[in-house]
């Protein structure tokens, strides 16, 4: 099976900026998914999936599929990551204050 397509971000709402010592942080997503693979039910991951802010997107035209005789399948994906995608945040206070002066 081959696909053409795109990855795009996708967010719910505006990035809330956290920062510490004047650097971004955010350490929501630092937990790999696999380390909870064993300990975790699949409704519980998918729940916790689903509240995430952020996420992509593969938009995609209709699969090639080949038929064949074969009991596997290979899926050959050819993805195109836009150079540019808006992301919407929430500035700090002091950001606007540091550009009300331009």
């Amino acid at each position: 099976m081959r696909t053409v397509g795109t990855l795009d971000l996708v967010q719910k709402e505006a990035i809330r900026e956290v920062t510490t010592n004047n650097k971004l942080v955010k350490t929501l997503y630092e937990t790999s998914v696999f380390d909870k693979l064993e300990t975790v039910t699949a409704n519980a991951l998918l729940q916790e999936y689903y509240q995430r802010n952020e996420t992509t997107k593969y938009s995609y035209q209709a699969p090639v599929i080949e038929y064949g005789q074969s009991d596997t399948v290979q899926l050959h994906m050819h993805i195109k990551v836009p150079q540019k995608q808006e992301i919407h945040y929430v500035s700090t206070f002091w950001q606007l204050l540091k550009f009300a002066w331009c």
